[in-house]
């Protein structure tokens, strides 16, 4: 019994590749191997957004585009205190921490780590205002983390061996479950640290209490958009074709990218006409971009936004 625990669990903190097969949070996905039963790996360093709070459902879609079905590489330092695998994840060569913090799909978790290269990227999408920083309560989630950092001391509780050593003896004395849960890997700080209960109440009451500022905005913008959707001899000519506008496509928040590839863009699809595309973007300004200067992650959606278009100019709509 011994033997076949120790070895399933040094087997999955080997370095090596493996598979994704399913994304269950921003920081929290399942992999597979060739040999043995699949098991959940914790993104090292980060900390997403629950699925039941303000953008975690985003931070899961990002993440899930970025590794879902892909074959990575699995870097692991520990077992965190849930029996989860806790490991840097590294897709071709991008690693996925780095990834989730640079678009600001989640926080760094200063608790456990200070590598510099996670810390550099949360201070440029926080420095930027991208994604979850566009939030207002990012900055009280952040000092959270700098509060438990704080509070952690110098010890480590990340120690592999230790972890296996705790191990054994909880089993000789017949507690092995709760010894590995309580004992081993790193913490989870979601309970303490962000209690989800107390943030999202706090804000209803904002919103309905100052809606001018953010409907100023919206309204100043509007006139601006429509005005290079075409040159005065083609709006002349004849009348701009109706708005195509999917339902299913315009609830969704996208990532966004040039032809040429020199800006990125996560954003809402409004409307498409007269080959220009209509994004909301997530201060609530709208832009008009040529759609042939724009590509998604989802390269099918820009091909049927194109075939939309061309339809409605052949049947004269």
């Amino acid at each position: 019994m011994f033997g076949w625990m120790f070895g399933r669990r040094l087997g999955e903190l080997d370095r090596g590749t493996a598979t994704v097969v399913a994304v269950y949070d921003g920081d929290t996905c399942t992999c597979s191997r060739p040999y043995g039963k699949p098991f959940q790996v914790r993104l090292y360093g980060i900390d997403a957004p629950e699925l039941r709070e303000d953008y975690g459902e985003t931070a899961r879609h990002h993440l899930a585009l970025l590794i879902h079905n892909r074959r990575v590489v699995l870097e692991p330092t520990e077992y965190d205190r849930y029996g989860r695998v806790v490991a840097r994840v590294i897709v071709g060569r991008i690693d996925a921490s780095v990834a989730m913090l640079q678009a600001g799909h989640a926080f760094h978790f200063r608790r456990y780590d200070t590598s510099p290269d996670l810390l550099k990227a949360e201070t440029t999408a926080r420095r930027r205002r991208l994604g979850v920083w566009a939030m207002p309560w990012a900055e009280g989630r952040r000092l959270e983390h700098e509060r438990s950092a704080d509070g952690a001391g110098k010890a480590s509780p990340r120690v592999v061996s230790g972890c296996l050593g705790q191990a054994v003896a909880c089993a000789l004395v017949g507690v092995v479950a709760v010894g590995i849960v309580r004992g081993c890997g790193s913490d989870r700080p979601r309970a303490p640290v962000n209690p989800p209960a107390a943030a999202p109440p706090a804000i209803p009451p904002q919103r309905p209490a100052a809606p001018p500022p953010p409907a100023a905005p919206a309204i100043e913008q509007r006139p601006v958009a429509p005005a290079p959707v075409a040159p005065p001899d083609e709006a002349a000519a004849e009348p701009a074709p109706p708005a195509v506008v999917d339902p299913v496509d315009a609830a969704r928040w996208r990532t966004w990218k040039s032809a040429d590839g020199k800006f990125t863009l996560h954003a809402k699809f409004v409307q498409a006409t007269n080959g220009r595309m209509t994004l909301l973007r997530e201060d609530g300004k709208r832009i008009v971009v040529d759609l042939d200067r724009l590509c998604d992650e989802d390269v099918d959606f820009v091909r049927k936004q194109k075939w939309l278009q061309a339809g409605r100019k052949r049947s004269g709509k």
